[in-house]
């Protein structure tokens, strides 16, 4: 309970207990779980509001009383001190007309869409006379009206600042986090700062050319730490990877009990933040081994410990998001389970009818079949990385029975996608930090989360390796420090639970100050350098196949 202690010492007072139920309607209204919603509007005891309307009049709709729900959003429609976003009004617009729909009074539902119209056309029309008004108030000087008389639309030349600035960044990022790693600060570290700066001077706000090449990035990431999954490897040391998985799990569990005592949330959200404090990062992790003077044995028994612990976690991350309901949870089931056979068959239809008559195209199929996986997850509710991780397993699979797959040259195209991919990932990540994030309550509960939950994970690790080795803790702790980062893990379940569960600022701060600092950690006391951009591979399958082998004692 220490951790309670802690925590609860650092950021001072508690959540209120109705702001902590709203947030609860939201990620159920979010997710759209009908009978919890349900449930829990019917037993709200808190004040009323244009929100807990919408969400009851809403729910009704799911729920199939539309009577109530007509009595509870046409008011709340023609109710002139609603307080509701354009997207909420939206919604109960839709759920009333549904509502009429259902109850056969077309004409209604046409009314309260024609109302709409007007309303929308009033607005246009008001905003046109405004912009008139400015415009004709604002003469054109007449020197610039002939210096500029035949010069290009205005529009062009406003482009190309933006273009030069999408430059300067493409530079900074492959420069700047090179020049600060002779500091042994890792350049994705140095990439999220950015990230952070320049949204503090409102530098790409909202650049959906940005969003791209990050969703680009971290489908790059999960594919590669697909890629480096050794079935055999695996199987082999199947008796130290219980173990280790046991003791993982055990630390998860407490932690998760620990974050939602102290921080009064709700289990999932709970187990969410469990999951961003003790999963290590191993796609950063592997990048980093040849760097930080392990010896051979030792980075298997890292890479095996960090696969088998992501293995675990994303399989936690996708229960805990589509546990909102036994129905969301089997639909959910269903469609992974659909996308896990899909998978293989793309990949023999690939082989059997496209790449013999289409040489080297093999790059651009699994970088295909990589984004449209991490898509299709990304709409069931887990993230992009679910998907680009079980693409790049089936992927590292089908390597070793097609050679075209194996060639160098794909592999270097997909490394060096990769490096230029994932900086961005980072960048954005950074930009989605915002200056409330950085408070003084959150430094210190991170620096907290630091001195507890480090030291505890390479004592946990130093334990098994004592129990199935008898290593001496001098030996076990560079293993341990080894698998300290989480990096990755935390920023995807940090933006989670800030989009779905409405996470405090102050929470979601510790949680970055703390993955940047055990980022930062292991270079300084491995005294080794930090992994670069470059340093992403794809493991050979001649390695699989040929390479050396490690028995259990080892690991």
């Amino acid at each position: 309970m220490g951790l309670v202690f802690l925590l609860l010492l650092a950021l001072g007072q508690q959540p209120d207990s109705a702001a902590r139920r709203l947030a609860a309607l939201d990620s159920l209204y979010v997710a759209r779980d009908t009978l919890a919603l349900a449930r829990a509007v019917r037993s709200w005891k808190g004040e009323p509001s244009s929100r807990i309307e919408l969400y009851r009049g809403v729910s009704d709709v799911w729920t199939g009383r539309v009577t109530h729900a007509i009595s509870v959003l046409r008011p709340l429609l023609d109710s002139a001190e609603a307080d509701l976003t354009i997207s909420q009004r939206r919604d109960a617009i839709r759920a009333l007309a549904e509502s009429y729909t259902r109850k056969r009074q077309y004409a209604a539902a046409a009314a309260l869409y024609d109302a709409e119209l007007r309303s929308l056309g009033t607005a246009v029309d008001s905003t046109r006379a405004r912009l008139a008004a400015r415009d004709s108030a604002a003469p054109e000087p007449i020197q610039e009206a002939l210096t500029f008389l035949d010069s290009q639309p205005s529009s062009s030349p406003q482009k190309i600042p933006g273009q030069l600035a999408f430059i300067a960044l493409l530079m900074a990022l492959f420069l700047v986090p090179k020049m600060l790693q002779r500091f042994r600060i890792p350049g994705a570290i140095t990439a999220l700062l950015m990230g952070f700066a320049a949204a503090s001077l409102e530098l790409f706000p909202d650049d959906p050319t940005l969003r791209l090449f990050s969703t680009l990035g971290i489908v790059s990431l999960f594919l590669f730490a697909g890629l480096e999954i050794d079935g055999p490897e695996l199987r082999r040391n199947v008796r130290p990877l219980t173990l280790h998985a046991v003791i993982w799990t055990g630390l998860f569990i407490v932690t998760a009990v620990a974050a939602g005592t102290a921080l009064h949330l709700e289990p999932r959200a709970a187990a969410l933040v469990s999951l961003a404090l003790v999963t290590p990062s191993t796609g950063f992790i592997l990048s980093s081994l040849s760097n930080f003077g392990l010896s051979a044995p030792e980075q298997t028994t890292v890479r095996t410990y960090a696969i088998g612990s992501e293995l675990i976690a994303l399989a936690a991350l996708f229960l805990i998001l589509q546990s909102t309901s036994a129905r969301q949870l089997v639909i959910s089931l269903a469609a992974m389970g659909a996308i896990v056979i899909v998978i293989p068959v793309a990949f023999r239809t690939f082989a059997t009818f496209i790449a013999p008559y289409a040489p080297r195209s093999e790059f651009a199929f699994l970088l295909l079949v990589g984004v449209a996986c991490a898509y299709a997850t990304r709409l069931l509710g887990v993230y992009y990385l679910v998907g680009a991780f079980l693409v790049g397993v089936a992927a590292q699979r089908f390597r070793a029975t097609h050679p075209a797959m194996s060639s160098e040259k794909m592999v270097d195209a997909l490394e060096a996608f990769g490096s230029v991919f994932i900086p961005f990932y980072f960048f954005h990540a950074g930009t989605d930090i915002r200056a409330e994030h950085i408070s003084a309550s959150a430094v210190v509960a991170g620096l907290l989360l630091v001195v507890t939950l480090v030291p505890l994970r390479v004592a946990l690790i130093s334990l098994h390796r004592r129990l199935a080795l008898k290593e001496r803790f001098a030996e076990s702790r560079r293993i341990g420090f080894a698998m300290v980062p989480t990096l990755v893990f935390t920023l995807v379940i940090v933006g989670i639970l800030v989009e779905r569960f409405t996470l405090p600022p102050a929470i979601a701060g510790a949680l970055v100050f703390y993955t940047v600092v055990n980022t930062t950690l292991p270079a300084f006391v491995l005294k080794g350098e930090p992994a670069d951009f470059e340093d992403v591979e794809a493991l050979p399958p001649r390695e699989m196949a040929f390479g050396p082998r490690h028995s259990e004692a080892e690991i």
